[in-house]
């Protein structure tokens, strides 16, 4: 809107500060609309935060809803040139002894004797491969191919297979190597023409075969030297036999007190960025705390109790209880949480039932401090409601912020119409006074 600028023609007013003092003032309101909307602004940046850590503190604590999800489970090899070993948090602990006679293998084939490697040495035909009762794959060769190009013919076309040209000094011959394992996995060849010779029963020089071990003094058979459900959650991959004459090889499986230590610290510290925060905004510190923080909210402090109660709640350990204190986790002042690993450290190895007795399952700490957490994170939550509140309230001050800007704009186009119209009506007395005295003047002249 062009701005109409005058200073009192007709009557020497400044009509322009007049009316922009005007327009100030009815302006005024939206000030203290715009420092509203700005305190609501940094109070929903505060809210979110917490939301998020409080987001964070549930995903923790509920990632302890099994006794099995708490512990981690080391396991050991006495001799990894022969067994190397792994395990998952469902391993069972013990003591294993296992003597590998046999490793699992592939079958292998050669084919028959030829005097050459080139082309057509072979003819022209065609050979069918499949790994025990699978699908066979066809590959057909003519005679202009080589050995060579049969054998990457294969490669290309048989999974699980290689084929290779090989010469053993005197003649040349095509070998299949399978990498599938077990007995049941020998493989299936059919031929038409005969110049390979891989489908002949004397071709086979080395059978498929499942490997063979006792595992304390059970025999056990498999048809993969990668082992996955002989011990429960541990996974072995036999590397050779065992030496004759040599001990068996020892298999050690424990749960991991440093990994168990970890998850009460890594709780912990979700934990305290929850307390944390809370703190720094429930504190008077002697500055006078506005309504862009949650200084005083009840809601706020209600989740700082539900919080500290958590953590002196006790918990049934046996035919007694167990508390977070017993195990060196304890609330300080401020609502955040302090761990002395010394006596945590000494608890895990005395009483290991204790630590998961309080963190783990349903009615564990864990699933405690989930609770609370979701309470004010579901989308129904006070704090999530909060948000939403908020963020309609900041709408609502831009609303009358536009409408008080609106009803200045309006007020200053009718003051600038009003005041030029009385200007001019002002100015037009002006003019005719100044000519009735000229009037008189001459007048009395004559």
């Amino acid at each position: 809107m062009s701005t109409v600028s005058f200073s009192g023609v007709g009557t020497g007013n400044d009509w322009t500060s007049l009316i922009t003092a005007l327009v100030t003032a009815e302006k005024q309101p939206a000030t203290l609309i715009t420092q509203k909307k700005s305190d609501a602004n940094t109070q929903l940046s505060v809210v979110g935060d917490l939301v998020s850590r409080l987001a964070t503190l549930s995903t923790q604590a509920g990632g302890y809803n099994t006794v099995s999800s708490l512990w981690s489970i080391n396991a050991s090899s006495s001799d990894t040139s022969r067994i190397k070993v792994a395990a998952s948090g469902t391993g069972t602990p013990g003591s294993y002894s296992l003597n590998v006679s046999k490793l699992a293998q592939g079958e292998t084939r050669q084919g028959q004797a030829l005097v050459s490697g080139g082309a057509g040495s072979a003819g022209a035909g065609s050979v069918s491969i499949g790994i025990g009762s699978g699908t066979q794959t066809k590959v057909n060769y003519t005679a202009a191919d080589s050995l060579a190009d049969i054998a990457a013919r294969i490669n290309s076309n048989v999974a699980g297979v290689t084929a290779s040209a090989v010469y053993d000094g005197t003649s040349y011959h095509m070998v299949l190597s399978s990498s599938t394992t077990g007995k049941n996995n020998g493989l299936n060849v059919t031929e038409s023409g005969s110049g390979l010779g891989l489908a002949a029963p004397g071709s086979v020089v080395q059978p498929a075969d499942d490997a063979v071990m006792t595992m304390n003094g059970v025999t056990a058979h498999t048809a993969s030297n990668h082992i996955t459900d002989l011990i429960p959650g541990v996974t072995l991959d036999l590397q050779s036999v065992t030496p004759s004459g040599a001990s068996a090889t020892l298999i050690s499986v424990a749960k991991d007190p440093s990994a168990v230590s970890q998850k009460v610290h890594d709780l912990v510290s979700a934990f305290n960025s929850v307390a944390q925060l809370i703190h720094t905004q429930q504190t008077y510190s002697g500055i006078t705390r506005g309504q862009d923080t949650l200084f005083g909210d009840p809601v706020v402090a209600t989740l700082q109790r539900q919080l500290g109660g958590a953590m002196t709640q006790a918990f049934t350990h046996g035919s007694g209880n167990v508390m977070a204190r017993d195990l060196g986790i304890t609330l300080n002042a401020d609502g955040t949480l302090a761990v002395d690993d010394t006596k945590l450290s000494a608890k895990i190895a005395s009483d290991p039932t204790a630590v998961q007795d309080l963190l783990a399952g349903t009615g564990g700490l864990g699933a405690a401090i989930n609770t609370i957490a979701k309470q004010y994170t579901d989308t129904t939550g006070p704090l999530v409601v909060r948000q939403t509140s908020l963020k309609d309230q900041m709408k609502r001050y831009d609303t009358q912020v536009q409408e008080i800007t609106d009803r200045a704009t309006a007020l200053q186009t009718r003051l600038q119409k009003q005041f030029a119209s009385l200007d001019a009506l002002m100015n037009s007395y002006t003019s005719n006074s100044s000519f009735l005295s000229s009037l008189t003047k001459t007048s009395s002249g004559s």
